[in-house]
């Protein structure tokens, strides 16, 4: 019987880190488009945790610029 180990890999901080930095990163991409860079569309890193992060910034936005 083979022995299974769980091996998390990356913290979770090291996890976030990289996700804060993907998030930057299709930012960049997003502004990319809007000046109607083509290339920029193959570059966009698509996962849920993306999505949940987007919305999670435009939330906070709306929040900030309501408040002031």
């Amino acid at each position: 019987m083979e022995q299974q180990v769980h091996n998390s890999g990356d913290s979770w901080s090291a996890r976030l880190s990289k996700e804060v930095y993907t998030l930057i990163w299709n930012l960049s991409c997003g502004a990319r488009i809007l000046v109607f860079r083509g290339s920029a569309i193959a570059r966009v890193a698509v996962s849920y945790d993306q999505l949940f992060l987007l919305v999670s910034l435009y939330v906070i936005t709306v929040f900030i610029a309501s408040y002031v």
